[in-house]
């Protein structure tokens, strides 16, 4: 069981394996890389896409959901205020599920 200081990184990868999503979008940070990130990246059943943005991780996810694909981007909390334009557009312009 992990604390709240730490990530229970089987319980993480096994949650996302579980909802059916194969494409992970990644920006590598310190917390996520370690732990969750590597073990996807020699998984298998994912299929793993580093970006360099925030944005560019939500355009390829746009693209994955309009190729039918369901997808995960992987980023921390404050690339989230970094990407809200990008998010707007994918959202109400691209009328995507986000």
């Amino acid at each position: 069981m992990a604390t709240s200081e730490s990530l229970d990184a089987t319980a993480i990868i096994s949650a996302i394996k579980a909802s059916g999503i194969r494409f992970i979008v990644a920006l590598p940070d310190r917390t996520t890389s370690e732990a969750v990130l590597k073990p996807m990246l020699c998984d298998p059943d994912f299929k793993v896409v580093q970006v360099c943005k925030e944005d560019e991780g939500l355009s390829i996810c746009a693209g994955l959901y309009a190729a039918g694909h369901r997808s995960l981007l992987v980023m921390q909390y404050t690339g989230l205020l970094d990407s809200v334009n990008a998010l707007r557009g994918v959202a109400k312009e691209g009328k995507n599920p986000i």
